[in-house]
């Protein structure tokens, strides 16, 4: 099952918050890793980016606890597009690495 079928199937913020944070603080640990890898040219220029387009998306997830419920539903969609924005560009740094795409 993915994060987001977890989160587009979750009806109250007491069901998103789990989710939410569980993948928000899994993105910030691998970030918190990769960036300290010594790269350099394009792969260090997409890990940035990478780490960048997933802070947005940490910050989204970590004000879930924070929201209403039809605050969540206004933004549920945002939340995933971010998401899926950041996924891509994992799999750019994925590829930069040789390793298949998510």
């Amino acid at each position: 099952m993915t994060w987001r079928s977890e989160l587009t199937k979750k009806a109250t913020i007491s069901q998103a918050i789990g989710p939410c944070d569980t993948y928000a603080a899994a993105s910030r640990n691998f970030d918190n890793a990769i960036l300290r890898i010594a790269l350099t040219g394009k792969t260090e220029t997409d890990i940035q980016t990478l780490a960048a387009d997933e802070h947005v998306v940490i910050t989204d997830l970590e004000a879930v606890r924070t929201e209403t419920v039809a605050h969540l539903k206004a933004h549920r969609a945002q939340l995933v597009a971010t998401g899926e924005t950041a996924i891509g560009v994992g799999d750019v740094v994925r590829s930069d690495l040789d390793l298949p795409p998510s």
